[in-house]
């Protein structure tokens, strides 16, 4: 009697065991597939980017868009940025600037850590440098339409053309 309450005993322990290894395995499989679909994502997300046409070239502002309308850049100096591998760079008349960047959805960009150089600038250069700065600091969206790579900020943009 006392052999058959042993074994029953041993056998309810190995039964308890085996039903908490296999909720430990199945927490396991759960973490390791959400992170499979993460890492997907995030290959799917790299692909695109990489594919974009406007990486490693550098461009020149040609026109601003404020408040939706488009107006000239009215400046003797060349005003350029160029994106590569999550950062930019660029000069805005005066000043460089710089920054980091991600991709963030189909059109979507993420600008960050932006920052410039701390020349004593004058005259008209001055206001374009701002207004350059504010929207590419401020930038949700790049779109890279008939040959031009377009920078929007809340109502706000930069138009840029190859160079």
């Amino acid at each position: 009697m006392r052999y058959l309450i042993f074994i029953l005993l041993i056998g309810a322990f190995a039964a308890c065991g085996g039903n908490a290894d296999s909720k430990k395995e199945a927490a396991q499989q759960e973490a390791i597939k959400k992170q499979q679909e993460k890492l997907k994502e995030q290959a799917e997300i790299s692909a695109t980017w990489d594919t974009l046409p406007y990486e490693e070239l550098t461009w020149e502002l040609a026109t601003f868009i404020i408040d939706g309308k488009e107006a000239l850049v009215n400046s003797d100096q060349q005003l350029t940025i160029k994106f590569s591998s999550g950062r930019f760079y660029g000069n805005s008349g005066c000043n460089d600037f710089f920054g980091t960047y991600k991709h963030n959805g189909a059109n979507g960009i993420e600008v960050a850590r932006v920052g410039a150089t701390r020349k004593s600038c004058k005259g008209s250069i001055v206001g374009i440098e701002r207004r350059m700065h504010r929207t590419v600091e401020a930038a949700t969206v790049v779109e890279h339409e008939k040959g031009r790579l377009v920078l929007k900020a809340d109502g706000d943009g930069l138009i840029f053309k190859p160079i």
